[in-house]
């Protein structure tokens, strides 16, 4: 049994078609097909918790501190 190779990218060797990359993402999030997650902490004391949820992978999406309201 042959096993698959994973590969990775770097970014910045594609950084020539990142104007399609941009259109075609934009395009998926304004119809849908791209959706993204976030989890929102409220308050900084709650800061050492939020990084331990980081590292321990309890969140989901991006992971926020949020420290203040908008004016």
């Amino acid at each position: 049994m042959q096993r698959g190779r994973i590969e990775g990218f770097i970014v910045l060797d594609y950084l020539t078609r990142a104007g399609e990359a941009f259109g075609k993402l934009g395009e998926w999030l304004a119809t849908g097909k791209l959706q993204y997650a976030t989890d929102v902490v409220a308050g900084l004391e709650q800061a050492p918790a939020a990084l331990d949820r980081l590292f321990s992978g309890a969140n989901r999406g991006k992971l926020m501190v949020k420290v203040a309201d908008l004016p």
